[in-house]
């Protein structure tokens, strides 16, 4: 297992123990870099993203590795909990559902998807989603392109 340390905005991999001043590829600040796990099959695991939600805080986890286009990452989701309406003005969206029952609201439709169904969100169409069954639920999302951009409803 190694430590190291990745740039959230164009995902170049610093390689180090510790985060660089500033990216070299596109001079983002140490702020902007998520330390990362590289186990031994080679799927990368954020150690640090969290998503704040009005129920409090859901663990994500990002697999940023070296996807040009796509932004990958899991969503664990408590009973109960949702993530709020809201769009992607320049981002497509695919949810599969790795484990649970999750509502989707998509525009205007409504349609609840188990494990192993995959959700298409087009871009700029308003959605948000609840963990509708008996145990948490984890979301693999896939967006693109890169970065994700989100806009909530006023």
């Amino acid at each position: 297992m190694q430590i190291t340390w990745k740039c959230k905005i164009c995902g170049f991999d610093f390689g180090k123990a510790s985060p660089p001043t500033n990216c070299p590829l596109c001079n983002a600040n140490p702020r902007d870099f998520r330390q990362f796990v590289s186990m031994p099959d080679s799927v990368q695991i954020n150690l640090k993203d969290q998503f704040i939600g009005p129920h409090g805080i859901v663990d994500v986890n990002s697999f940023l590795c070296d996807y040009r286009y796509l932004s990958i990452f899991v969503v664990n989701l408590p009973v109960g909990w949702r993530i709020n309406l809201h769009r992607h003005p320049i981002n497509e969206e695919f949810c599969f559902i790795v484990k649970g029952l999750v509502s989707f609201n998509i525009g205007e439709k409504q349609i609840e998807a188990k494990e192993g169904d995959l959700v298409q969100i087009s871009l700029s169409v308003l959605h948000g989603w609840i963990n509708i069954g008996s145990s948490e639920a984890a979301v693999l999302r896939i967006h693109s392109p890169k970065p994700v951009q989100i806009q909530f409803p006023i």
